[in-house]
């Protein structure tokens, strides 16, 4: 749950950071701060720290989650800024003044510019409203008839406005600049995974070639495999690239291309194929292994099965927190000192050990793998 929690927040923009942080932290100190209200028998309080986290949790489920930061930034302000007013309201002007204080920070630091202006001009317009209000109609306030005070809060608002114009001078220009060069690094790297799918896809193509021009099976067969194999590592770079993926890739989208382009260069008619993928993002590493393994057990299956109908079921699933591939065809009696002499075994075997992984093999009325990998690599890319 921790992990979970975790690389949600690692996804989050820094400005949606900051609001899922400010809707949750006044969600949970209204309750307690109700709690404790309550207890002391002080209802007034009680009753609008109650609205104040209502008002929080509605705006937060029908704003917040839609992401319109800045929407969701302008209602948690004037949600806050009412309940301050309500405050000051009801204690006509005491220590819950200084609360008004930190409400400009969550326009600083989530709004946009052009809304930061007009809702701040139109903050501190409300506030002087109320504090002429009741300047003149109280006569002895302990703050705004004590100057000490007045200058000293004076003073504490142009230190937050003053931060305010440095953050957006500085720290905000400086993470745009940031945005601006990922931006360009997605770009780039988008168009690299283009020219690598480009030139492995030239490198399947000679190899096409020569496996046409060889007479002797063995090497025929050979450089079939290998044009397979380079063709698999092809198409994840032509996933990646084509839904702008920078290092990982669906795993029900990529096995489940990949199982039906190994499938149509054997052109067989006689299969009939059952597959259960788990949509989870991967590392693209991990995909790359996985995409070798499930290479090698599909092109067996479909070169040495001698059934007239070749049955075949895969799976990929997360279980207690360890990845299964699971593949199964009809074939009987395997020679297993055989297979496990030959080139594919040793590559899956060889692509498992990078993540710890188990091999069970069934070998009765079917043949099977069960590959349990402990270390594949999740991915937090958007």
């Amino acid at each position: 749950m921790f992990n979970y929690l975790k690389k949600q927040i690692k996804a989050l923009h820094y400005k949606k950071l900051f609001l899922f942080g400010a809707y949750n932290t006044i969600i949970w100190l209204t309750i307690v701060a109700v709690i404790i209200d309550f207890l002391f028998e002080n209802k007034i309080d009680s009753a609008i720290d109650a609205l104040y986290g209502i008002l929080s949790f509605i705006a937060y489920k029908t704003i917040c989650k839609k992401g319109d930061i800045n929407l969701a930034a302008i209602t948690l302000f004037w949600i806050s800024t009412f309940i301050e007013i309500l405050y000051l309201i009801v204690h006509s002007i005491d220590f819950n003044i200084i609360f008004a204080l930190f409400i400009p920070i969550l326009a600083f630091y989530t709004m946009k510019k052009s809304s930061l202006i007009i809702n701040l001009i139109l903050y501190y317009l409300v506030l002087i409203a109320i504090f002429s209000y009741y300047y003149i109609t109280t006569s002895n306030n302990i703050f705004l008839h004590n100057q000490n005070f007045l200058f000293s809060y004076f003073i504490a608002h142009l230190f937050i406005l003053s931060f305010g114009a440095f953050y957006y001078l500085a720290i905000d220009e400086f993470i745009h600049r940031l945005e601006e060069a990922n931006k360009t690094q997605k770009l780039l790297l988008k168009e690299v995974h283009h020219r690598v799918k480009n030139n492995l896809n030239l490198i399947a193509s000679i190899l096409g070639l020569q496996k046409n021009l060889q007479k002797n099976r063995t090497t025929k067969y050979l450089l079939e495999q290998n044009q397979l194999r380079v063709e698999s590592i092809a198409l994840l770079h032509n996933i990646l690239y084509k839904n702008n993926l920078l290092d990982s890739a669906d795993t029900k989208l990529y096995l489940t291309s990949l199982s039906e382009q190994i499938i149509k260069s054997y052109n067989v008619n006689n299969i009939k194929i059952m597959t259960n993928f788990q949509q989870i993002k991967l590392s693209m590493n991990s995909m790359l292994q996985l995409g070798i393994m499930l290479n090698e057990m599909l092109t067996n299956s479909l070169k040495h099965n001698n059934n007239k109908i070749i049955s075949i079921k895969i799976l990929f699933k997360k279980i207690d927190d360890i990845y299964h591939l699971i593949y199964c065809d009809n074939s009987k009696n395997v020679d297993l000192t055989e297979l496990k002499d030959g080139f594919g075994y040793n590559l899956i075997t060889l692509s498992a050990s990078a993540f710890n992984a188990e091999i069970k093999i069934e070998n009765k009325d079917k043949f099977c793998y069960d590959i349990a990998l402990i270390k594949l690599e999740e991915s937090i890319e958007s």
